[in-house]
């Protein structure tokens, strides 16, 4: 995990901590406009948008997030089966 991308989410978290969900929001958007395929960062903005009680925007996010989990799963198994078909 990157240090920024951490260092995002702690901060979101923190401020939801501190019923500052608007804040929270601001700075994973602001991270997710430089990395929209972070699939940790749209999920933890799902959630504040929850808390925000808009599931209308939570929804895509979390949709984004499990494609970019399963892509990346799929990419995942791929090159292990081409490592082990390679090795035999």
């Amino acid at each position: 995990m990157s240090r920024v991308r951490l260092l995002a989410l702690n901060a979101a978290d923190h401020l939801m901590v501190k019923k500052r969900p608007d804040a929270a929001a601001s700075i994973l958007e602001n991270y997710l406009s430089a990395h929209p395929a972070c699939p940790a960062t749209l999920r933890c903005l799902g959630r504040v948008r929850l808390e925000q009680r808009r599931p209308d925007l939570a929804a895509p996010l979390f949709r984004r997030a499990l494609a970019l989990y399963a892509e990346d799963t799929t990419s995942t198994l791929a090159r292990s089966k081409a490592e082990m078909l390679s090795s035999t």
